[in-house]
């Protein structure tokens, strides 16, 4: 019943998945949503306390573990459990960045992987 919202949100046209949950995270989810109407997810392994002050995005909780392939495959389901829509994968710490480099084949089937820095010019060929 808590990813009901979340779930909804990933069978969307377009969607922006922010592996890690910070300030920057929660900032990011806000410019995608009113700069270019895209909603976003944000997955960590918990919930920060920036989520009281920014709720724009959902929140989806990844499983508490340090196994890469494990956060890989759980990534790869939650993409799988939609259609086939344009899903954007973000890292907003530098953890899941390494996460993302070292698995970037597996996920680059499912996902635009893209860089905070370049998403808003990475969005532009898709006409968003």
């Amino acid at each position: 019943m808590r990813y009901t919202k979340a779930h909804k949100r990933l069978r969307e046209h377009s969607v922006c998945l922010i592996l890690g949950d910070c300030a920057s995270a929660r900032l990011l989810a806000v410019e995608l949503l009113l700069l270019k109407g895209i909603p976003s997810v944000i997955c960590d392994r918990c919930r920060s306390l920036s989520s009281l002050f920014l709720p724009t995005a959902t929140f989806y909780r990844l499983c508490h573990t340090n196994d890469h392939l494990l956060l890989t495959e759980q990534l790869c389901d939650i993409a799988d459990s939609g259609e086939d829509n344009m899903r954007l994968l973000v890292c907003a710490t530098d953890e899941y960045r390494n996460i993302i480099k070292e698995n970037s084949s597996r996920l680059e089937t499912r996902y635009i992987l893209t860089d905070r820095r370049s998403i808003f010019t990475d969005l532009a060929p898709f006409g968003i």
